[in-house]
């Protein structure tokens, strides 16, 4: 059989007595490590032997001058993270609770050390990973800072929800939202928050478009959601859905931004083209390079004949105008002085002749 490698260990063994010392230094080369190690029994040898190539702190946890929640507390000040391990004749479990909160990777009763070597590969493992991503954060800290400040200035809040069956949980929310609904981070991420906080008029379809689409690939909709002033604001909710590697639904991330002045400008322009639509005077758009129509009012409709649907698009000298000379003289005038007043001779649907008084703007 080819004998496995050894793994290099530097220990540090905080222990009053010799002998219990070399027990914990037999299991740990029974378990197959290299072992580099030191014993000490007082506060200043162990400062005096600290340094950042030690791998793990084994100590126990009551010696006469010195112990491991002191041990403990001079790592912490010198900022040091070594895997601390306590070793003890007798530990309680509220004592070794208490020493886990403090910083102890794990603990062992003096009569179990045949379990040593496997709790010390798995501390430094989770060193390990905790140093990688300690390094990892370190290289991303000046990224994540950048994303930061854009987030906190950006317009659009972006959120990810965590899609369990039908149930979706919020997890992240940008802190931008702040700005937008008058609501923390803490508060928008409550269970009920989006659904207590959605319009009553737009509650129902919100609804059934995100269980809808939570099952497909996400959704894009507008709805109305209530500021923490109670007023309503309109928002643009786009979400894309992420899948897991079976293909169920894990995540879904989105964005809001808001669209109030949008919707609001939509209303008013809605509002001028209906009180336009009950006037009885013919009114209609045109582009001023073509001449094609772009909008053709009720009032229209009943002067000459043609449905909106008939005029929208067709050229108005063609429609309207048997006299194509008028037309250029008084289009002339326009581009001159920027409007025009005068009688037109215009033609209907059905071939009758009209003369109106029109004014081009």
């Amino acid at each position: 059989m080819m004998n496995m490698p050894s793994i290099p260990l530097h220990a540090l063994i905080v222990e009053d007595r010799a002998a219990d010392a070399k027990l914990i230094v037999r299991e740990l080369e029974r378990a197959g490590f290299d072992l580099k190690w030191k014993r000490v029994e007082t506060e200043e040898d162990f400062v005096s032997r600290l340094e950042p190539s030690i791998d793990v702190i084994l100590a126990d946890y009551t010696m006469p001058c010195f112990g491991a929640s002191r041990a403990l507390e001079v790592l912490q000040e010198r900022f040091l993270d070594i895997p601390f391990i306590i070793i003890s004749g007798t530990i309680g479990e509220d004592i070794a609770v208490a020493a886990m909160k403090q910083g102890a990777a794990d603990y062992l009763l003096k009569d179990r050390l045949n379990r040593l070597g496997p709790v010390v590969n798995r501390v430094l493992e989770q060193s390990r990973v905790r140093k990688e991503h300690q390094l990892a954060a370190d290289e991303l800290g000046p990224a994540q800072e950048q994303l930061s400040h854009l987030l906190a200035h950006t317009p659009a809040v972006i959120y990810i929800l965590k899609i369990e069956g039908k149930n979706v949980i919020p997890v992240v929310v940008s802190g931008n939202i702040e700005r937008l609904l008058g609501v923390t981070v803490k508060e928008s991420i409550q269970p009920n928050w989006w659904l207590d906080s959605l319009h009553p008029e737009d509650r129902d379809r919100a609804t059934s478009v995100m269980a809808d689409a939570l099952n497909g690939d996400g959704y894009s909709m507008e709805y109305r959601i209530r500021h923490n002033n109670g007023s309503y604001h309109w928002v643009q909710d786009n979400n894309l859905v992420v899948r897991d590697a079976a293909g169920g639904s894990k995540h879904a991330v989105g964005v809001w931004t808001d669209v109030t002045e949008r919707k609001e400008a939509e209303d008013r322009l809605r509002e001028q083209a209906d009180i336009i639509n009950r006037a009885h005077d013919a009114v209609m758009i045109r582009t001023f390079e073509d001449g094609r129509i772009t909008f053709w009012n009720r009032g229209a409709e009943r002067l000459y004949g043609w449905s909106a649907a008939e005029a929208t698009g067709r050229d108005v000298s063609d429609l309207l105008y048997p006299d194509k000379d008028q037309f250029a003289a008084a289009s002339k005038k326009l581009m001159e002085q920027g409007e025009w007043v005068g009688e037109l001779h215009q033609r209907c649907k059905f071939g009758e002749e009209v003369i109106v008084n029109g004014r081009w703007t």
